[in-house]
């Protein structure tokens, strides 16, 4: 059921995504771009609502909402692990999305600024519910296997969610409304997620999830402990595991790009190439099954490597090679994508998306686990957690004004090419093997004789590539 709710709200925010994006480009006199009798090389769009253009617009919401979750990380962070308020802001912001899905429902040609406005509250309350949807995995079971089984059935139930909804909405909003419609096909994946969340609301936190005993301090010095412990925990990094401190900032700017590209997609793709909302979720869905049928082959090309080169080497080479991959194809989107006529090609850049996500997400996390201390996975998995968000404003943000000051809608990817880029560079400069050494010198659980792959098996339960989507 947690699966499900997760599920169901990433994929509703595709669709809403582009009926917001097509209303604002209505609303700014832009419509031709989805005319049906549209020229195979339409002009771009240069008039502005609220003193904006509609896409930037919709940066600015997007990016609000990041920065939002980058600031409110520690101390969410701190309320989590440490309070016994846990289980009552799970259900409480799965219960607010709900709600916000709900009111979703209402969108339209008069309302749509204001749905667009409730992208800040929505997008923010998914990231802390996740946060803290997570913190529950650890506690399921005393037993790693148990715990790998249970995250390794939630991870399969989420992709099928992911699937069966996009699949779903897109087909009965096109046999009741017709295939362009994207603001009745956002109504209908609004109401269905809200449902859904509703039900996982009470259903899920109402009868299994159980509170913390309440602390023995007050809230105001859990919070100051809990900044204070991720400061020294920083320092000790720096210090103890300068390697680890070098792989988290690679993942800082790659986790940045990597978040940023469901809206930088949306945004090109509704306004470059005239997308409805079912037609951008299709290719996201192309996307996801690519990237499924992908991350077995990762699994495969790091056993070989193995074998070949040792264990130490069987991860972050072919990490590197997805990120070099990601970029080249991240750097070539707009070239060959310009006008709608060039709509069919994004399907296939989905599978060339896809097939560089299915390798990413497979060894992210699984190399980041390798070379740190078996016995503080909770330490380093929030430090994991802090580093993926705390700049994933950046690339929206510099969209945003890229887009403002050239009017070029290349420009999101672009920067997202320059982002995964400068993570690549920190990650070439990783010396597994002194990394390896220090994590086993540390290491409490003795995980010391276990090959790269077991330790993969050992800690998938850390690694969802569908919700990282």
């Amino acid at each position: 059921v947690g699966s499900f709710s997760v599920g169901v709200t990433i994929m509703s925010n595709l669709f809403i995504s582009a009926a917001l994006l097509e209303l604002a480009l209505k609303e700014a006199g832009c419509g031709y771009l989805f005319a049906d009798d549209v020229d195979d090389d339409p002009p771009s769009c240069k008039k502005k609502v609220y003193g904006m253009h509609p896409a930037n617009l919709y940066l600015v919401m997007a990016t609000i909402a990041a920065l939002t979750i980058a600031c409110l990380n520690p101390f969410i962070g701190a309320l989590i692990d440490h309070t016994r308020f846990r289980k009552s802001l799970a259900a409480g912001t799965l219960f607010s999305l709900a709600i916000i899905q709900f009111v979703q429902m209402s969108i339209s040609k008069d309302t749509w600024f204001f749905v667009m406005i409730l992208q800040i509250p929505a997008i923010a309350g998914y990231f802390l519910h996740s946060a803290t949807y997570s913190a529950y995995l650890p506690e399921l079971s005393d037993s790693l296997m148990e715990l790998n089984r249970a995250s390794a059935t939630s991870t399969k139930y989420l992709f099928i969610t992911e699937i069966s909804f996009v699949l779903f909405v897109a087909v009965v909003s096109s046999i009741l409304f017709g295939a362009d419609d994207s603001v009745n096909a956002c109504r209908l994946s609004q109401g269905l997620s809200g449902a859904g969340l509703l039900y996982s609301s009470f259903h899920v936190y109402g009868r299994f999830m159980k509170s913390r005993p309440k602390p023995k301090i007050t809230l105001s010095l859990t919070m100051e402990r809990g900044l204070t412990s991720l400061k020294d925990t920083l320092k000790e990094m720096a210090v103890e595991f300068p390697m680890v401190r070098r792989y988290l900032v690679a993942t800082m700017f790659l986790e940045a790009a990597m978040g940023a590209f469901s809206n930088i997609a949306a945004v090109f793709i509704v306004n470059q190439l005239g997308a409805s909302g079912s037609q951008f979720a299709l290719i996201i869905l192309v996307l996801l099954v690519t990237g499924a049928m992908t991350s077995p082959v990762a699994s495969w090309v790091s056993k070989k490597s193995a074998e070949k080169y040792g264990d130490v080497h069987s991860g972050l080479p072919p990490l590197c090679a997805s990120v070099v991959w990601l970029t080249v194809v991240t750097c070539f989107a707009p070239v060959l994508m310009q006008k709608p006529a060039d709509l069919p090609i994004a399907y296939l850049f989905g599978v060339f998306w896809g097939i560089g996500m299915g390798f990413y997400y497979s060894l992210l996390k699984p190399v980041y686990f390798f070379i740190t201390p078996g016995g503080q996975e909770s330490k380093f998995s929030g430090l994991f957690a802090f580093f993926q968000t705390i700049i994933s404003w950046a690339p929206l943000l510099g969209f945003s004004i890229a887009l403002s000051v050239t009017g070029s809608m290349a420009g999101g990817f672009i920067i997202m090419a320059v982002f995964l880029f400068i993570g690549l560079l920190f990650l070439v400069n990783i010396d597994m093997e002194a990394a390896h050494e220090k994590a086993l010198s540390c290491d409490t659980l003795r995980y010391k004789n276990n090959s790269f792959k077991e330790m993969e098996e050992n800690r998938k339960s850390f690694t969802n590539g569908g919700e990282s989507l």
